[in-house]
C-alpha cells in the first residue's frame, strides 16, 4: 500500500484495514506527495527502530488530533 504520512485517507483507510481485517498482511510504502514534510516523515519512519510501530503511532495520532495530526514523527 503506497501512502503518505500525512494524508487523511490514508490514515483512514489504515484504521478500517485494523479494524475490518484484524489479521490481513499488508505492506506499506511512504511516499511523499501530501505536504513539504511528508518526505522527511517517510524517511523517519523507514530509519525507525521498528518502522510497523512508527506508522501505527503516526495513524494513531490521526485518531485523536484534527486535520494535518501527523506531528509524531516530525523532527524539530
Amino acid at each position: 500500500m503506497i501512502f503518505d504520512p500525512n494524508a487523511p485517507s490514508d490514515a483512514e483507510l489504515w484504521r478500517h484495514l485494523h479494524a475490518d481485517h484484524p489479521g490481513a498482511v499488508v505492506r506499506w510504502l511512504p511516499v511523499a506527495y501530501f505536504n513539504a514534510d511528508s518526505g522527511p516523515m517517510a524517511a523517519t519512519m523507514l530509519a525507525a527502530a521498528d518502522p510497523a510501530a512508527a506508522l501505527d503511532a503516526n495513524f494513531r495520532v490521526h485518531r485523536t488530533l484534527p486535520g494535518n495530526a501527523a506531528l509524531i514523527l516530525r523532527k524539530k
